[in-house]
């Protein structure tokens, strides 16, 4: 018997293996890392991108995120099994098994029951991880020394940017402050000087030394308006 015409992807020639056999080698769909407990504070976002089996997908958690899957006010992640239900939270996916592995570890993997793949087509992983206004309290100026820690030239840039994001916004606000306290203090001064003026008037209308058709008796003028003139003078002595 004769069989002809054959045609079989992945295979290069008669009797060769297919080269990527590798595709269905051990199951890569698990991964561990190391829990160190941290704060996430107002106004930061913690982004990163998870990879399952050549798929890709952007994950973020704020200060608010943190507390509602946590229940709580501060926005700490202070053990590995918070760390754990934080991002099985974020994640929100049930073919995604996290825990925590011990104090300081947790795991991330496919449900075995889910996933079928191994070999290269499988695998998960977490990648660029990004912190939009990383705090920088623990660093000052005069820890930069790029000759001596050329290695910490992305962090050092990083704070110095940071610091003048920080210095900025710190003036914009000042100048905001600045204007706000001159339209005030503006308005504070027309208004004593049209009191002044308008006070003025009411003591040369109770003044009998007054001169001309401007001249009126004390009685002519409102109980309210000669107890503001009393005022003004007791001020003026």
């Amino acid at each position: 018997m004769t069989i002809s015409n054959v045609s079989l992807n992945g295979v290069t020639a008669a009797n060769q293996i297919a080269p990527r056999a590798v595709q269905y080698g051990t199951r890569n769909s698990s991964m561990m890392f190391d829990f160190e407990l941290f704060t996430v504070y107002d106004d930061v976002v913690i982004s990163m991108r998870l990879r399952v089996d050549g798929g890709y997908s952007n994950l973020s958690f704020d200060k608010d995120g943190v507390n509602q899957a946590l229940g709580k006010t501060n926005g700490k992640i202070e053990t590995s099994d918070e760390m754990a239900t934080l991002l099985a939270a974020v994640i929100g996916r049930p073919d995604i098994i996290v825990a925590a592995t011990g104090p300081d570890t947790v795991s991330l993997k496919t449900d075995p029951l889910v996933d079928r793949k191994s070999g290269e087509k499988s695998g998960i992983g977490i990648y660029g991880i990004n912190v939009n206004i990383e705090p920088a309290p623990t660093m000052n100026f005069m820890d930069v020394n790029v000759a001596q820690n050329p290695d910490l030239i992305d962090g050092y840039v990083q704070y110095i940017e940071t610091a003048i994001g920080r210095v900025v916004s710190g003036a914009a606000a000042l100048g905001s402050l600045q204007s706000r306290i001159d339209m005030q203090s503006n308005f504070a001064k027309t208004m004593m000087d049209t009191i002044d003026k308008g006070v003025g008037r009411l003591v040369d209308a109770d003044n009998p030394q007054g001169s001309g058709q401007d001249r009126q008796p004390p009685r002519a003028l409102p109980t309210s308006a000669r107890s503001i003139v009393a005022r003004y003078r007791l001020q003026r002595q």
